[in-house]
């Protein structure tokens, strides 16, 4: 009996060691692992931080030290994002979609793009050279070597936005191309050469 107990107490003392150190071991390794993946975190996350305002700055035409000091002053993206929101002033009425992201968020002005459909009517009739000499583009339709400067090169009619003629001179320029080329004395797919056919009714 007392043999039986003795070596029960024997195999509790041998195996208590090798319970309790490889717990004790694999605790330490464990934080020592956690604590270096957390400060590589949070070097990359400084890195990513860094990369994306000066990403930020190069879009926005922010310089990148202004970035950087708000880096270490740790409220730059706050700031950087306020200066994006509009904000609410005194004495406005605040509606529901106020709050919404389109609404908050401070939109680019938008270029200028040259007129599409051409000049307005005042500041066409100063560049139309047919309103100002008093010129039918009709009458000019024998004239191949004129009408050539209002053709591109595949044939077709400029816009008005590269002649810069008023509404009238361009509809009947258009026409007058339109019966040079029907007649044959001007190329449908092509520009013609200059001065190499000239029926004008001045000539």
């Amino acid at each position: 009996m007392f043999a039986s107990f003795r070596s029960i107490i024997h195999q509790t003392t041998r195996l208590r060691p090798a319970v309790i150190t490889p717990r004790a071991t694999f605790s330490s390794t464990a934080a020592y692992w956690n604590n270096d993946a957390v400060t590589r975190n949070a070097k990359d996350s400084e890195h990513l931080l860094k990369i994306l305002l000066e990403e930020g700055a190069k879009q926005e035409s922010i310089p990148i030290a202004q970035a950087a000091g708000a880096i270490d002053a740790g409220a730059g993206s706050y700031q950087v994002k306020r200066a994006r929101l509009r904000e609410f002033y005194r004495n406005q009425p605040i509606q529901p979609y106020h709050f919404e992201r389109d609404m908050r968020t401070r939109k680019t002005p938008k270029r200028l793009k040259p007129w599409d459909l051409g000049l307005p009517t005042r500041q066409a009739k100063y560049h139309d050279v047919f309103h100002q000499l008093n010129i039918d583009p009709m009458d000019e339709c024998m004239n191949t070597t004129l009408l050539s400067s209002f053709v591109s090169k595949m044939g077709m009619v400029n816009k008005r936005a590269l002649t810069k003629l008023t509404m009238r001179s361009q509809r009947r320029l258009s026409k007058a191309i339109k019966r040079a080329k029907m007649m044959g004395i001007m190329p449908i797919h092509s520009q013609s050469p200059r001065g190499l056919l000239n029926f004008s009714k001045n000539s």
